[in-house]
Parts: structure tokens; sequence; C-alpha cells
């Protein structure tokens, strides 16, 4: 950072986050991670997650743990017609993937759930799990509780949906502002129509905000057209990536490699990946499909592949940790995804950084910056499928094709991203 910058040396920033790792599931706690770490020089940074581990250190930054706060809280519904009156009245909404009952909207527990220790709620294996509601609730309570009257910061950043209330709760009392981070939307998750309890809170949050930060032009404008929230108060800031050292390794397996890192949900385009990959093994047979991650469409396509016969062309490996992740980018041929709306896509960045060609949607932030890789629609199974071919084919286009794409990365470094974060923060912090 320059010295250009020390006018901010001083400055607190709150900083509101569901994943840090080692306790994350994915991308999500990766770029929480990779800013904080630039942003560390800067800004005086007190980043608050439900869980914390041993492992949970970054240097330079202050990282709480709700799971160790030793204190009872109490769950209410927030009157959000408070904060935003045009907010309708949200109705009972089964979270189907995590939740085996239904919840009260918005953030109720459980009938009969009234008081508990924030520790044991938060103490959850899973980073998510079927306590979501609770958890998120908790974490609003427990935020304003510990930081809204006896501690002095000068700005509040809030990533995701699962934050939002806490920062807008904070803003309500203490009156600083918030900046709110958009990663991920449930316009993305669940399709553009969708008008569940999510997608109320995202909203309420965003309205909220003074200002929002969205990880690329792709959402920022989804942001403006399925939110209603203005252009001019929305910046995008691409995510950015650590250098490391990187390896590549001969693999052993007889097949060539394609691999997918992420969720096993319709975000992701997990039946245009299987669509692309039979296209792909009848013309080149000599090919596995690497599947790394679980979600609600695993079983779904684990069956498919069986009624397909085409078993032996594909691994699933269910989530895997950093090490594996990057183990298997080390011996990846092509990197694949097809996502239908992927607001960033981080790992396509990793895999690039590995000297893998990228394969990917149109429909991703990542496909704005990485303008080498290899693009379609989503649907556009003929092509990937084409493409995919021909990198596993040919060699020299493939060694073409990742290293058009590995000179890039030198500019989409965590310091730059954090850079452009700052100049968001003057606007509130510097007169």
């Amino acid at each position: 950072m320059s010295s250009s910058l020390q006018a901010f040396s001083g400055k607190r920033v709150l900083m509101l986050g569901w994943e840090f790792p080692p306790v994350h599931s994915g991308g999500l706690g990766v770029a929480c991670y990779g800013l904080a770490r630039a942003l560390r020089s800067v800004i005086e940074l007190t980043f608050v997650v439900p869980r914390t581990t041993e492992a949970s250190v970054l240097e330079g930054v202050t990282l709480v743990g709700l799971n160790h706060l030793d204190k009872k809280i109490q769950i209410t519904r927030p009157e959000l017609s408070r904060l935003e009156g045009s907010l309708p009245e949200l109705e009972y909404y089964q979270l189907s993937a995590v939740a085996s009952d239904s919840v009260r909207a918005g953030y109720l527990a459980q009938a009969g759930l009234e008081r508990l220790p924030i520790a044991e709620l938060m103490d959850d294996q899973e980073v998510y799990g079927s306590k979501l509601l609770q958890k998120v609730s908790a974490y609003a309570e427990a935020v304003v509780a510990k930081y809204g009257d006896h501690f002095e910061f000068d700005l509040i950043h809030a990533h995701d949906w699962l934050t939002y209330l806490a920062g807008v709760r904070l803003k309500k009392k203490t009156g600083k502002p918030l900046v709110v981070h958009v990663h991920a939307l449930e316009t993305d998750r669940a399709g553009k129509e969708v008008r569940n309890t999510m997608y109320f809170v995202e909203r309420l949050g965003l309205q909220m905000a003074d200002k929002v930060i969205a990880v690329s032009e792709y959402t920022k404008q989804t942001v403006h057209e399925l939110y209603g929230i203005r252009e001019d108060k929305i910046v995008a800031i691409h995510n950015g990536i650590d250098p490391q050292p990187v390896f590549r390794h001969e693999h052993h397996v007889p097949e060539k490699i394609v691999a997918f890192i992420g969720r096993l949900t319709h975000q992701k385009g997990p039946f245009y990946l299987l669509e692309t990959a039979e296209k792909v093994i009848r013309q080149y047979p000599h090919v596995r499909f690497v599947i790394a991650g679980t979600g609600d469409k695993m079983k779904e396509m684990i069956d498919w592949t069986a009624y397909k016969g085409l078993s032996r062309n594909f691994l699933f490996t269910g989530f895997i940790n950093r090490e594996k992740v990057e183990q298997l980018l080390a011996v990846a041929d092509v990197y694949f995804m097809p996502s239908v709306s992927e607001p960033f896509g981080l790992t396509a960045l990793e895999a690039a950084q590995f000297g893998v060609p990228c394969v990917i949607s149109k429909q991703s932030g990542v496909a704005e910056i990485l303008k080498y890789a290899i693009k379609a629609d989503y649907f556009d199974t003929t092509t990937f499928a084409t493409e995919i071919v021909k990198l596993l084919t040919d060699d020299n286009y493939r060694k073409q094709v990742a290293g058009d794409i590995g000179h890039q990365l030198e500019d989409m470094k965590w310091d730059d991203a954090a850079l452009r974060v700052v100049r968001v923060y003057k606007d509130f912090l510097i007169n």
C-alpha cells in the first residue's frame, strides 16, 4: 500500500462475515481471508464470524468467533418494518436444502426456543447446517449486544446476506456507515424470479447500505435490475488472488482430467456439466471428470452417470480441503465451470494460477477479467464439448490457452482489490 494511505491510520473497521479459514466451505471464506489480509496494513480490522478455532489466526487482524462468547441471548423476530416500511410480510419458508422443519421467515427461532447460550449454537461444526436461520438471528443479536455500545469503530463492512441484518441493526444503533459486500445473491442461487426470505433480507441490506460492493459488473447489474438499487450506489470490485508457489504433477490416471470445483447446486449448472461431459466422452473417451464438491444435486448427478453407463468416466470426491484442491489443480488438464449465474467464480482464477486452461460460462463475473479463457453461454454444451476435446487432444492449443490466461494474473492480486475497497472507505472515513 502506498504512503498516501497513511490518512487511514487509526481508523477502525468492524467487518462482519460468515466464513473465515479454516472454518469455511467455499469461495466466501477464501475471499474474506484474502481481502482482510490485504487490508490489515491500512485499517485496524476486527472481523466477527460465527465460529473460530485455534487455527483461526491472521496476524494484524482481531478475529472474533461468537462460539467463544459467554453470554445468553434472546432470539426474537426483528421488526423489519421499522427499518424498511415497504418490506412485505414474510410468511413461513421451508429452507429445504438444510432444514427438516419449517421456521418462521425472517429469523424466528423454532417454537419453544427462547434463550440459549450463543457459544453453543455457534459451535456447530457445519458452516451453514440445519440451524442456519437461528444462527443468523443469534449472530445479529450477539453483534449488536457486543458492539452496539462498548466498541469504538468508524465503519461497518458486512459480507453477504447472512450478516446484513446485523449490519443494518448496528448501523441503526450506532449511526456508523454501512458497506455491504455482495459475493452472491439469492437470485443467483434460486433463479431471477425468486422472492423468498433471503431475497428480502438481501434487499433490506442493500437498501440500508451507504455503499454496495459487488464482486463483478455482472453482479452490479443484477443488484440494480433485480433489487432496485441505484447504479451510482454500487461499485464493482473484482476478487483477487494471492501470489503463491504453484506446481504441476504428472498424474498416474490413464485418462486426461477435467476438473470442476464448487457446490453441486442449480446455480453451478450441474446438468449442463453432465450434458457437456457426455458429448466429450463420445468424441474422446479417455477422460475423467473429477467433480469436487457437494450439494443438493449430487445424488441426481451420480444417478445420471450410472444410468448413462458413464460412471467410470466420473469421480465424485465430495467436499475437499484447500490442500486437496491444490493437488487436483496441479494434475488437471482442463478446468470447467458452466455456471448458470456466477457472481464471480474464484476457483477459475485459482485454476489459471496453476496453469490450467479454463472453460467457463459467459454468465460469470470472472469472465470479465479472464480475457483468454474459453467462454460460451452456460447452455451451449456443444461449444463447451468441442473446446474441451480440442484442449485434451491438442497439447499446443492447451499450452497456448493456459499461458495466455496466466499472463493476466499479475494484475489480479488482493492488494489491488483492497486498494479499491479503501477508496470506498475514503468517502466515509476521510473528511
